[in-house]
């Protein structure tokens, strides 16, 4: 698929930057249900955050060369390049507008994490067990999932939730900020890289959606 604008494609750039979402909503997956018990850096994650600004920057460079400021776009020898229509564009408006909608999700989801963990009263939680939860195949695939006891203004709690804790914290005591009656990890390297990649993403998406509304805007009706 070349993202070459016709009747009927992307506009220039498109297929890269769908599979450039692709690969940021298979890393979200990756950040927030991996196996935390493996320790380490998350390298799939990073190999397709890496992958995914790879896929902007080709998109980038497609939809500059598709539009040379010395004049119009050279047509292949023997071919006659299509009109851009508002038909052929919309399918790039669906993709672009569906990516936008998915990565400021994310983003918005890392900001909350951010704000429940660096937020709120601090407990020093102990983790008394974690268990890997698999919902099935309508969820995103297993993650851990933890409990703890820690005591706040006099009041105890045994067995409560401990929210971004894994299997390395078990039985060892974590500092955690506390609100309701679930405790949250200090661990910030999750929130902040969804909060920071996606929020990069959502932004270049912004102006993949700017410039295909012009497009749209100037091409004729059929």
């Amino acid at each position: 698929m070349s993202g070459r604008a016709g009747g009927g494609g992307l506009v220039p750039g498109g297929a890269a930057a769908l599979a450039g979402c692709i690969c940021l909503g298979a890393a979200s997956l990756v950040l927030e249900f991996r196996d935390k018990s493996a320790g380490g850096l998350p390298w799939a994650s990073v190999g397709l955050i890496a992958a995914a600004f790879i896929c902007f920057g080709l998109a980038a460079v497609q939809a500059r060369r598709a539009k040379p400021a010395g004049g119009p776009a050279p047509r292949a020898s023997g071919a006659t390049a299509r009109p851009v229509t508002r038909r052929g564009l919309q399918p790039a408006l669906v993709v672009f507008h569906i990516g936008l909608l998915a990565s400021a999700s994310l983003a918005a989801y890392g900001g909350y994490l951010l704000h429940q963990r660096n937020t709120g009263p601090h407990v020093a939680v102990t983790v008394t067990r974690c268990e890997l939860v698999d919902p099935g195949p309508s969820s995103a695939g297993p993650h851990d999932y933890c409990y703890g006891t820690w005591s706040y203004q006099g009041r105890s709690y045994d067995g409560g939730y401990v929210q971004g804790a894994g299997f390395e914290d078990e039985g060892h005591l974590i500092d955690a900020t506390l609100h309701g009656e679930t405790a949250y990890s200090r661990d910030l390297q999750t929130p902040l890289i969804l909060l920071g990649v996606f929020g990069i993403a959502s932004l270049l998406l912004i102006g993949l959606c700017i410039s295909t509304w012009r497009r749209w805007s100037r091409a004729p009706r059929t």
